[in-house]
């Protein structure tokens, strides 16, 4: 799973795990089981000695075929590890259901958590781990519906602005320029969602802060990619509203042409326009 999805799980699961001295909770990245020999040692080692084992591959098969295929040769041997393999994205990937142990109606349960993300739906998936962990299959808590883009939560953004317009219009008082006394400068600051969902939000807060000490206005967007048409209609329509003065983007957004200086895309034109129209 993505580096910033296991941050959150070590945030939410360590924490409710770790009370529990029956239980053992182990996070790792999937990407060095793609080795061959790495995905034998960890299926034969590891994998063999947990009552659980859940897997969120992107890339699915395709990526992961030596690891999915120990998992079939131990459970062949009489493993009695249960295995939940879920989709690494927010698609979902019927080949993968061949590898469970568990129905598809309770795949889905737990990989809606997934998709959806945020704090809440871990404590939600924490909360169905040690339904399965128990051998029930029923009486997981739904999994909450999470945008794909939105703004910052405008509360905690009007305390901070307020306090730099406070110092602004006294430094407005002493200042002898004309040129200073113009609206409070309007900056945004644009970065994924996976930060949003997962409160790894420390990098964010603290642009913010800096930004704010030096008397501008900030508002933070967060979105899964700003290529998606509905999140470049909301900041167009924000742009309307408030225009800003500069965005700052945490999120990669490029341009080109491609191989051999070819003709730009459908998609490309659509991010031109879109940077244009901001």
């Amino acid at each position: 799973t993505a580096d910033t999805e296991l941050s959150g799980l070590a945030q939410v699961w360590g924490k409710r795990f770790q009370k529990k001295a029956e239980q053992t909770l182990s996070l790792m990245q999937a990407i060095p089981l793609q080795h061959p020999d790495a995905a034998e040692h960890y299926a034969d080692h590891v994998l063999c000695e947990a009552k659980l084992a859940i897997f969120r591959l992107h890339g699915g098969y395709g990526y992961f075929p030596h690891l999915l295929d120990e998992i079939i040769h131990i459970k062949s041997h009489g493993a009695k590890t249960r295995i939940l393999v879920l989709p690494g994205t927010d698609e979902w990937d019927p080949e993968l259901m061949k590898f469970n142990d568990y129905a598809e109606p309770v795949v889905r349960k737990i990989f809606a958590y997934f998709r959806e993300g945020g704090i809440d739906n871990m404590e939600r998936a924490a909360e169905a781990v040690e339904l399965l962990l128990e051998n029930k299959i029923e009486g997981f808590p739904e999994a909450l519906k999470i945008p794909t883009f939105g703004w910052l939560a405008k509360k905690s953004v009007e305390k901070n602005n307020s306090a730099a317009k406070s110092e602004k219009d006294r430094k407005l008082i002493i200042s002898p320029t004309s040129c200073q006394d113009k609206e409070i400068g309007r900056v945004w600051i644009t970065f994924y969602r996976a930060l949003q969902q997962t409160g790894d939000m420390a990098v964010v807060e603290a642009l913010t802060e800096a930004l704010i000490k030096h008397g501008l206005e900030v508002s933070g967007f967060y979105a899964y990619s700003l290529r998606e048409p509905e999140a470049q209609q909301e900041m167009l329509q924000k742009a309307e509203e408030e225009p800003p003065d500069a965005i700052l983007t945490m999120q990669s957004f490029s341009i080109g042409t491609g191989p051999c200086g070819g003709n730009i895309d459908e998609r490309e034109e659509t991010r031109i326009s879109f940077l244009e129209r901001l």
